[in-house]
């Protein structure tokens, strides 16, 4: 069945279909202690650590949140689909019952933060940047309050220059499906200097029978390292570093992407 409409859309209405075409990204436990190792290596440089309570922001599936909570922090996570929270519920199944992530459906600009009650926040898996400028900001003013003083904030996002300098206007991947059959996914890109926004019409096809999976739109703000660093001291945070790193994704892919760590 053909699925049209904003990426953020099909990902609150149809999560299967999100989590199969995202497998290279959220079914990928290496990639996932790729990030998690940054981010425990940026603490570091900061003079801090992962601590619990952790908020994992735009948790998805759970991969970070779960994983974390395997090794034993206290973890709540927020995610405004529901069909993908319910996949993270299964995925915390596995955990001891203590230990299991408190999960939250929540959009990431109205968040039911209380005031000064985690110790750490994450915003991974490139998940920053998709509202307006003011709302980005917001976001960010929002996480603030909900750390505690001397509290941990980390972001992945993509790092504009080198991802601009070898973007391609139209990407393919191929890749096996569960079923056996082929998945080709494209993405045509525009890229907007003057709003400095990434423009993407997705694609999903299965190649054997030709069925499109789903085709939809998005866009998200891209980020210079300078940017970041300089929005976050705007909202408030005092120690702020930008790491630039390449990841490898199952697919094959190597995205150029920033970490960047932020004390309130």
């Amino acid at each position: 069945m053909r699925r049209a409409g904003h990426w953020t859309d099909v990902y609150r209405t149809d999560p299967h279909t999100i989590y199969e075409t995202e497998a290279p990204i959220f079914a990928n436990p290496d990639l996932t202690r790729q990030e998690l190792d940054l981010v425990a290596a940026l603490a570091n440089e900061l003079g801090t650590e992962i601590r619990s309570p952790v908020l994992d922001l735009a948790c998805g599936p759970g991969r970070h949140g779960l994983a974390l909570a395997e090794r034993g922090f206290r973890v709540v996570g927020v995610d405004h689909s529901e069909g993908l929270l319910r996949i993270a519920a299964t995925g915390a199944s596995s955990i001891l019952a203590e230990r299991r992530p408190a999960l939250v459906c929540a959009d990431l600009r109205d968040l039911p933060l209380a005031s000064e009650y985690f110790e750490t926040a994450l915003l991974l898996g490139k998940s920053f940047g998709y509202f307006s400028d003011e709302r980005n900001r917001d976001l960010l003013a929002q996480v603030r309050a909900g750390l505690r003083p001397g509290g941990l904030l980390c972001v992945e996002l993509p790092d504009r220059e080198p991802y601009l300098a070898s973007m391609e206007p139209v990407e393919t991947v191929e890749r096996r499906r569960a079923t056996g059959e082929t998945l080709r996914s494209e993405f045509s890109c525009r890229w907007d200097p003057g709003s400095r926004r990434l423009s993407v019409r997705e694609t999903h096809v299965v190649l054997e029978s030709g069925h499109e999976l789903w085709q939809g739109d998005w866009d998200v703000r891209l980020y210079a390292a300078q940017e970041i660093v300089d929005l976050l001291r705007e909202v408030g945070f005092t120690a702020v570093v930008a790491r630039g790193t390449r990841l490898v994704e199952a697919s094959g892919a190597k995205p150029d992407v920033l970490i960047v760590g932020a004390v309130r």
